[in-house]
């Protein structure tokens, strides 16, 4: 059977989005009718654009919540992706340089 790009492709759950409100809802429309895509694709591009646009910030969030972790950028990237990461509240902070301090 002969490789299909499409079906071949592992599946994801799909994305739920939150309605938008009529403005913006009626923005996406036209966006959509304009570049004669459907909603959803149109969606879909702009999501990505706005999440590549975003890039160096977000680099720059990354790093510095890393740094605040005591691990490295690409480990909390990990931890993310597999979930194993948690927002981290003041207490946890004070514990973790607490650690720190009793450690040095």
């Amino acid at each position: 059977m002969a490789f299909d790009p499409i079906s071949d492709m592992p599946q994801q759950p799909r994305l739920q989005v939150p309605y938008l409100g009529e403005h913006y809802a009626d923005l996406l429309k036209i966006e959509a009718w304009l570049k004669a895509r459907s909603v959803p694709n149109e969606a879909q591009s702009l999501l990505c654009a706005m999440l590549m646009k975003r890039e160096a910030s977000r680099d720059g969030i990354l790093q510095r919540l890393a740094k605040k972790r005591g691990i490295s950028k690409d480990q909390l990237v990990a931890n993310i992706l597999a979930e194993k990461e948690a927002h981290m509240s003041s207490a946890e902070y004070a514990e973790l340089l607490s650690d720190e301090i009793e450690s040095d």
